[in-house]
């Protein structure tokens, strides 16, 4: 945010903004304390704020909302609105759709249109492939309830690819990517130290109501980090650098004590892609390769027992549900099952495959690919390798010269760690996915810029 405010225009408007904003909070502090019910206070700081952030998101809306969007993803499955029902959305989501639509407004606004890349196109035609298989799927109603979730996050992203930012804008999204994963790492960190996150080894993240899958969380980890390591590698900002590195002391001790070995190994890949485009690279692989034997040590026998451990039981049975998974991609090669419909899938090839751990029925495939195969053929598992591939590749126009580079390794590094991961857990409904892939158009959009390097972005 700082960054966008270099200029003594937006200093001038920064200053009277923080002014404002800070009348705004007396005000909504003493609305508050009237209003007396946790519904008040609500209405009270909306009837404070709400012009605020509405002109914001008119006139900004890539730093509010969709900043506040990047920021609170690693916290989405804490933010749950539940109703009477038992049913809801998050706070996250409703963030996303206003960020969609404010966006939506700004582009029609200023008419700063940006040409999307390749890979919106590519994406496009597996969703209407995923779309379509609705008609022979197993069950048409669990299809039916996935495809909005799907098309919401898919729908985010087209918009995204047809902004045109500058390149501070573009680190204010990446600052606040990594201060929400460094946020939330220091809230687990806290919860740690009180006993309250660490269930059968593992660190969660968790409220009074909802805990967050450490494998999950440890993934969403992944953009920050590597925009951290890219900032701290390829930079020569002071503070940036610094800030950079007190998130990482945060993020990797937790990304550690979550014990997703599935992340952890894409960490290795994600490392040690940024590693391998810097001049140094030979020292700081050897730096790197302490590093991971001072974790091998540190964390003690739990950590050497997980990964041991995966060895003799197929990772949690992965090994026997992705056997029974080839079996069901056998039968439903060509079209697939329907998306959403694994679980239906396997049990009807479950009977006749031996498990020496019997995993149960109705499991989910654990494997991006595997999950494509199956419910949605051969069709819809290319269309999903060429739009990782193609979505892996926007960036390929960036070189060293230009400023984005930095940002162009980091995007590149987090896909590619990403998909790794993605190898051992389902990834296309999640939001940390998507915003992977946004920021990487983010960073093809931005305009270029006649000043400044790799060095001095």
């Amino acid at each position: 945010m700082v960054a966008y405010f270099r200029d003594s225009g937006r200093r001038a408007t920064a200053l009277g903004g923080a002014a404002i904003a800070f009348v705004a909070l007396v005000a909504a502090w003493f609305g508050v304390s009237l209003a007396g019910t946790k519904t008040g206070a609500v209405l009270a700081l909306g009837a404070v704020f709400g012009p605020v952030l509405l002109s914001a998101a008119i006139v900004a809306p890539i730093l509010f909302p969709f900043s506040l969007y990047a920021f609170l993803t690693p916290f989405d499955p804490l933010l749950a609105m539940t109703t009477q029902s038992g049913t809801g959305s998050t706070i996250t989501l409703l963030v996303g759709a206003a960020s969609g639509a404010a966006l939506i407004f700004y582009i029609l606004r200023t008419k700063r249109f940006a040409d999307p890349p390749r890979a919106v196109a590519v994406w496009l035609l597996y969703f209407l492939w995923t779309v379509s298989s609705t008609f022979w799927a197993i069950d048409t109603k669990e299809t039916l309830s996935m495809l909005p979730t799907m098309l919401a996050l898919f729908g985010l992203y087209v918009v995204v690819s047809m902004l045109r930012i500058d390149a501070a804008t573009l680190r204010t999204v990446g600052t606040a990517i990594v201060a929400g994963a460094a946020t939330a790492c220091a809230y687990m960190l806290f919860l740690y130290s009180r006993g309250m996150a660490n269930t059968e080894d593992r660190l969660w993240l968790r409220n009074d109501s909802v805990q967050v899958n450490p494998d999950h969380f440890a993934a969403a980890l992944l953009l920050p980090i590597a925009i951290a390591l890219a900032t701290l590698f390829f930079t020569r900002g002071g503070m940036s650098r610094l800030a950079m590195l007190v998130s990482l002391a945060l993020m990797l001790p937790v990304m550690i004590l979550t014990g997703a070995r599935g992340p952890e190994l894409a960490f290795v890949a994600l490392a040690a892609y940024v590693i391998a485009h810097h001049r140094k690279r030979w020292t700081l692989a050897g730096v790197f390769v302490a590093f991971l034997a001072l974790i091998v040590i540190k964390s003690g026998p739990s950590f050497a027992e997980r990964w041991t451990q995966a060895l003799s039981d197929g990772g949690a049975g992965r090994t026997d549900i992705w056997k029974v998974g080839w079996l069901a991609f056998k039968e439903n090669w060509l079209f697939g099952a329907g998306y959403s419909n694994f679980p239906d899938a396997y049990n009807h090839a479950l009977i006749r495959v031996f498990q020496p751990f019997f995993a149960g029925w109705s499991r989910a495939p654990h494997d991006i690919l595997l999950q494509a195969g199956v419910e949605l053929g051969v069709i819809g598992l290319v269309l999903l390798l060429l739009g990782w591939w193609s979505q892996f590749r926007v960036l390929r126009h960036i070189d060293a010269s230009d400023y984005r580079y930095p940002m162009r390794i980091a995007s590149e590094a987090a896909i590619a760690g990403l998909f790794v991961a993605g190898l051992f857990a389902l990834q296309m409904e999640t939001k940390y996915l998507w915003l992977a892939f946004m920021f990487a158009v983010l960073v093809r959009n931005t305009r270029l810029s006649l000043k400044g390097s790799p060095a001095d972005a």
